[in-house]
């Protein structure tokens, strides 16, 4: 059929109307960059977008910058947005910050679309968080994993091994498998798919995990006199967008050019996700507060009590299930349950001693009461004794004649 045929009722024209409508619409991309100070976060973003997007003069910053720049290639605009979260303090739970900005956009959301009006409605939910693995370490610190996997519920998460220009070869790739196996381990992965429908495309992805970049916006002549952004060494030249040096390409693929609507699509699963947890805690703060249970299978009611519920009281009841105050109220119990441990031990150790000690003085005590028998045996056998010769003295023949005499 040709596509003038009256039979076909216009569906393949679908795809082109979703073109034209992203062209004319353009699309919003939220970008939030963690890690360390020293990781290369500042550089890559530079090298990605080739521009000086991260000022270097604010790299040991402790606060969040935010960047927006609008972007247009071949009549295609795109609302890039961009969040410093500053480098991470080598502290168990430094990372709380970042859950609790991501937590905030999806729980600024919510409410925003609760609003009669939402023609305003403006959505800066995080679609990608780019973890930087410190470059400094041969495998992911505990920090490190403990961050990711918390993230990784909330966002999804992209490990990046910043600065790999300076690992050799081998080191480079004994690192990247010992991080691939630590991450399957512990099931971190960027699953860009509500269903699982993209499992192909996942596990792509998780085998590349993680990338090993190099930034650099500087432009060398490479072996080859072709002019390329990369570092160059007195050994030679590490260009970035050479397969062979870096997955900065394969990187800037994945974000870019394949899979930036699946990454804007499926955060819809993590703020589904937050969204289901956020209105059980509102249902549960209101039978709380105003007593007796909500009827879950009436949608008015339901409703009716979310909105009993106010934007700062929910906030304020959410607030517990911040990360670092799990983090700490688990280091409490732990602690009371180490210090119970040793009172016990303690107590343990002292009976143990006073058990020692009481046998000790039981047995001393019978060997004071053994004397004290064997003295009273003593002194009745005297006592025995003395008066068999008390009365053999008064029965003597001087005594008999005496006594005759009388």
């Amino acid at each position: 059929m040709s596509d003038d045929d009256p039979a076909k009722v216009g569906l393949h024209f679908v795809a082109s109307q979703q073109v034209k409508k992203c062209a004319r619409d353009g699309c919003r991309f939220t970008l939030i960059i963690v890690g360390a100070s020293g990781s290369g976060r500042t550089t890559l973003m530079n090298t990605l977008f080739g521009a000086e997007i991260f000022p270097y003069d604010t790299l040991e910053h402790d606060t969040f910058h935010r960047y927006e720049y609008q972007l247009c290639e071949n009549g295609v605009n795109l609302q890039v947005t961009l969040i410093d979260t500053g480098g991470l303090h080598p502290s168990d739970y430094s990372y709380s910050s970042v859950a609790r900005y991501i937590d905030a956009q999806h729980f600024q959301h919510i409410f925003q679309e609760e609003q009669p009006a939402r023609k305003n409605l403006r959505d800066d939910r995080i679609h990608c968080c780019l973890y930087f693995i410190s470059p400094k370490n041969r495998e992911i610190t505990t920090q490190e994993l403990n961050a990711m996997r918390d993230l990784s519920t909330r966002v999804n998460l992209v490990p990046i091994l910043g600065k790999c220009d300076t690992f050799s070869p081998a080191e480079l790739e004994t690192i990247k498998m010992r991080v691939r196996e630590t991450l399957q381990q512990n099931s971190i992965v960027c699953d860009l798919s509500s269903d699982g429908s993209y499992q192909d495309m996942t596990e792509q992805i998780r085998a590349q995990m993680p990338y090993a970049v190099i930034g650099s916006n500087q432009v060398h002549p490479n072996f080859e006199g072709k002019m390329v952004r990369g570092r160059k060494y007195a050994w030679g030249l590490a260009e970035v967008e050479n397969v062979d040096h870096c997955d900065f390409v394969t990187l800037r693929t994945l974000l870019m050019t394949n899979h930036m609507l699946d990454f804007i699509q499926s955060t819809e699963v993590h703020y589904e996700k937050f969204r289901e947890f956020c209105l059980t805690k509102r249902l549960e703060y209101f039978e709380r507060t105003y007593g007796g249970p909500v009827d879950k299978s009436s949608s008015l009611s339901v409703y009716a009590a979310y909105h009993r519920v106010s934007m700062e009281l929910t906030s304020n009841n959410l607030i517990f299930e911040d990360v670092s105050l799990r983090g700490k109220e688990a280091e409490m119990k732990n602690k009371i349950t180490r210090d119970v441990q040793v009172q016990e031990n303690k107590f343990k150790e002292w009976k143990r001693e006073l058990v020692a000690t009481q046998d000790f003085l039981n047995k001393d005590i019978d060997q004071m009461q053994e004397k004290c028998l064997q003295l009273k045996r003593e002194i009745a056998m005297y006592e025995s004794s003395e008066s068999n010769v008390l009365d053999d003295t008064l029965t003597t023949p001087e005594d008999m004649s005496l006594a005759s005499i009388e």
